[in-house]
């Protein structure tokens, strides 16, 4: 078509039929591929950490002693951190995942704590007992690594 002066006017395809311009097409493949860089590497990191999971439950039952997975699988990721293996960035995303999410790792716990309640109710002195000293002690050894760190951080000067 023409315009005035004899320009050429260009028509749009309407958004209402789903067409787009070339320039938005290559946006939106790039976002797309963008958006499979991501979940593929989502997938890759989870993989990593089950993987780690699954040889710690290997580990677990070639023991000749008992030890739970999980600690099994927490000292193979450290090794694995500390001998550069697996570096952070390989689990950065899904472990920060995990960590937002804790919380709601704790309701299948608390959900089996209930059904023994009278358990609980007749050590319940003790419980309480037990739960005052590790808490002082763990205050204890937080005052103390601190106060190292912050030591060895002066270059060992006192204060």
């Amino acid at each position: 078509m023409s315009g005035a002066y004899g320009e050429t006017l260009k028509i749009a395809p309407p958004r209402s039929l789903g067409l787009t311009s070339a320039a938005e097409t290559f946006k939106m493949r790039k976002n797309l591929c963008e958006n499979q860089v991501i979940v593929l590497k989502l997938l890759t990191q989870i993989g990593i950490v089950f993987g780690i999971c699954w040889l710690s439950q290997c580990i677990e039952q070639a023991l000749p002693f008992t030890m739970p997975a999980s600690i099994i699988g927490m000292v193979l990721l450290l090794a694995l951190l500390g001998l550069r293996i697996v570096k952070t960035e390989h689990i950065q995303e899904k472990s920060d995942f995990l960590l937002a999410n804790l919380p709601f790792f704790f309701v299948p716990a608390v959900v089996s704590i209930m059904k023994y309640t009278e358990v609980l109710r007749s050590n319940l002195l003790a419980l309480i007992v037990v739960c005052v000293v590790s808490m002082v002690a763990t205050f204890a050894a937080t005052v103390l690594a601190v106060r190292l760190t912050i030591r060895l951080m002066n270059g060992g000067k006192k204060k």
